[in-house]
C-alpha cells in the first residue's frame, strides 16, 4: 500500500524550466476557459519562464453559435482583440495551426487530442490545488444543492 504516497508527487516540475523560451512570438496557445474547455490565442511577445504576463491576441470562433466545449478539427477560429493573460492558464503550444484561404485558422486533431489532456489533467490537479490555497476556508455543500432548494 506503498502506491498511495506517489501522489505527492507534483506532476508538473519547475526544476526542468531553465529561463529559456517557453513560446515564441506568433505562436498559437490554447489555454483553460472558465467553462472547464479551452481557448485558443496567438503569443504577441516571446514568453520566458519568469514573464508574469502575455500580450496576446484571442481568436474567436467564426460561428457564434458554436459551442466552445466542442472544438474540433471543422472548428474555424478568427483572430480577434488582443488582450494579456495569466501564463497559468495555458495548456500547451500548437505545434501548427491550419490556416485557410478565408485568413480563418483550424486546428489539428492531434492538437486538440493533446489540449483535450492536458485540460483534464489541469482540471484534477486544480482540485487537489485548491485545497491549499483556500485551507482557511470551509468547504461549504450549498453550491451543488442551491438549484434545488430553489426549484422547490
Amino acid at each position: 500500500s506503498s502506491s498511495s504516497s506517489s501522489s505527492s508527487s507534483s506532476s508538473i516540475s519547475s526544476i526542468d524550466l531553465q529561463t529559456t523560451r517557453l513560446y515564441s512570438n506568433k505562436t498559437f496557445i490554447t489555454c483553460r476557459s472558465p467553462v472547464d474547455s479551452f481557448f485558443l490565442c496567438q503569443v504577441l511577445q516571446d514568453v520566458h519562464h519568469h514573464t508574469k504576463q502575455i500580450r496576446i491576441r484571442w481568436c474567436s470562433l467564426v460561428d457564434g453559435d458554436e459551442n466552445e466545449t466542442e472544438i474540433d478539427e471543422n472548428t474555424r477560429f478568427k483572430l480577434d482583440y488582443e488582450d494579456k493573460l495569466d501564463p497559468h492558464t495555458i495548456l500547451t503550444e500548437m505545434s501548427h495551426v491550419l490556416r485557410h484561404a478565408d485568413k480563418t485558422i483550424s486546428l489539428t486533431k492531434q492538437d486538440i487530442i493533446e489540449t483535450n489532456m492536458l485540460l483534464k489533467k489541469s482540471i484534477k490537479g486544480e482540485s487537489m490545488d485548491i485545497t491549499r490555497d483556500n485551507n482557511r476556508k470551509q468547504p461549504t455543500r450549498k453550491r451543488r444543492k442551491i438549484t434545488s432548494d430553489e426549484a422547490a
